[in-house]
């Protein structure tokens, strides 16, 4: 089999490109019907509970426990403020593997720019992430004073959480600034996927990027997207960890009820935690791997 040259490698290239180029696109009709009704169900019956959760912590909770609370009602409010805006605000439905979205949403048809509808939805997803950091930032350090019988540095606990608060906020300047779903998206619609070209005629409720034009817009969500995901994921999961670690110990200063009580909190608290990233990102995710 002979070697191929570079200018090999790049006409294969080109030929794959071009094949890849007008793609007719059928979109699922289950799909854009099923998408509205999730995230308007998902923002109802999170405001709901939002409603019963915020009446428990404040009239159930115990004295010693109403730190905690506050940073649960934190994360309460911004998952709240999140199905808010993406469910009931913007309401999108991608349109996967075509870098476009319809637009739903009660202010898709105001003329509230979507350049607003998409930075707040920016900025409530990254600091959902936060406050979930936060939780399990503030129940790591309980478990550590309670199994080692040490305080720890309350200035070193405010650090931190500025720290991961600052780590989030930029990406999100970031990937509004460079924001831009203009002509050049439409045009790229119109040219690769053909097929889909009749969402974008004279409609503003549907918005496109041409990433090919755009490199900042994609360098910025990709920058964003893989920094708040990275942060969540390795703080979540490392104090997560590390609290049930402290608790498996049985050579800690906690009685074995104490113990076990704490470990069982833990592992509620955990899938407490995890729960309301998987019912809001499991449809896309779904989506976007097999179709």
């Amino acid at each position: 089999m002979p070697l191929q040259t570079p200018s090999a490698h790049a006409t294969a290239a080109r030929q794959l490109l071009q094949s890849m180029a007008t793609t007719n696109l059928t979109l699922d009709d289950f799909w854009l019907a099923f998408m509205p009704v999730y995230g308007h169900s998902v923002a109802i019956v999170t405001h709901i509970f939002t409603i019963i959760v915020m009446y428990l912590m404040v009239k159930k909770t115990a004295e010693s426990g109403k730190a905690l609370t506050r940073y649960f009602m934190l994360f309460q409010v911004t998952i709240t403020l999140n199905d808010l805006i993406f469910g009931v605000l913007l309401g999108p439905i991608v349109l996967y593997p075509a870098p476009a979205i319809l637009c739903r949403g009660l202010l898709c048809t105001s003329r509230l720019s979507f350049h607003v509808i998409a930075s707040c939805t920016f900025f409530s997803m990254f600091y959902m992430a936060m406050s979930l950091v936060f939780c399990f930032h503030y129940k790591y350090i309980t478990i550590v004073e309670m199994t080692q019988n040490k305080r720890s540095s309350r200035r070193a606990h405010i650090l931190f959480r500025m720290s991961v608060f600052i780590l989030l906020t930029i990406p999100c300047i970031l990937a509004t600034s460079t924001y831009q779903s203009s002509l050049d998206g439409t045009q790229y619609i119109r040219r690769e996927y053909p097929s889909l070209s009749w969402i974008f005629e004279g409609n503003n409720n549907g918005h496109a990027v041409d990433f090919a034009n755009q490199q900042g817009l994609a360098i910025a969500l990709a920058t964003t997207t893989i920094v708040g995901m990275l942060t969540c994921a390795t703080f979540g999961g490392f104090f997560g960890m590390q609290s049930l670690n402290l608790l498996y110990q049985k050579t800690s200063t906690l009685s074995q009820r104490t113990r076990k009580m704490q470990l069982k909190l833990t592992i509620t608290f955990i899938i407490q935690m995890v729960v309301p990233f998987s019912v809001q990102l499991g449809p896309v995710s779904h989506y976007m791997l097999y179709h």
